[in-house]
């Protein structure tokens, strides 16, 4: 297939990932009876006997491979530098996290109880310092080829952003579940803008 098919196949995966997300998570939220979004976490959703876990961990099996699939794309179109390469292959690391949250599900309350709920966890805090490292080095690698301008301020604004909600986790009392979906949007923000441009900037490869 023709570079610039799989690059635009690649980037509305990227576009695809951020939507597939929020229709599950958000669609769950309202039909789980007793659920509140403010105070509990999206992966309560789909904790240990919860009524709709397997279709929120198919949730996150299903974002996970667009991730991964999304930085193919990113490779193709700025990872020639080793920043570039390094924060496709987070990308790659972060899809790869949410495909293993989907096979090892939250204990009750999203409490660290068992191993794999341990796991689900340290897979999502892993996902989220990955895809923060990966604003900055896209960013970095996009500021270097000087055809990126207002999208890697974009990208190193937001890391600095999400950099800055993460301590407020530590004083977020009782609203743990609104604190997550602010900084777990504002990621998918930066991931959809990013393989919207991408997906145009695609019809430059394979010329």
């Amino acid at each position: 297939m023709h570079q610039t098919s799989l690059c635009r196949i690649s980037s509305l995966s990227g576009i695809a990932a951020p939507v597939v997300m929020a229709i599950v998570a958000g669609i769950l939220g309202v039909i789980q009876a007793g659920y509140n979004p403010v105070t509990q976490l999206m992966s309560e959703l789909g904790e240990t006997g919860a009524p709709y876990a397997g279709i929120m961990n198919v949730g996150f099996v299903t974002t996970g491979l667009l991730m991964v699939l999304f930085s193919y794309s990113v490779y193709v179109l700025i990872g020639k530098s080793v920043p570039g390469m390094i924060g496709s292959g987070l990308i790659v690391a972060a899809g790869i996290s949410f495909i293993a949250m989907g096979f090892f599900s939250c204990d009750a309350g999203c409490l660290p109880l068992t191993l794999p709920g341990q796991i689900h966890l340290q897979l999502g805090l892993f996902a989220s310092v990955a895809a923060v490292a990966a604003m900055f080095l896209l960013g970095y690698s996009m500021r270097r080829t000087g055809t990126w301008n207002r999208f890697w301020q974009f990208s190193v604004i937001t890391g600095v952003l999400v950099l800055l909600i993460l301590p407020v986790f530590v004083f977020a009392g009782n609203s743990d579940g609104l604190l997550q979906r602010l900084m777990v949007g504002i990621i998918f923000l930066w991931m959809e803008v990013l393989a919207i441009r991408f997906f145009y900037a695609c019809r430059n490869q394979g010329n």
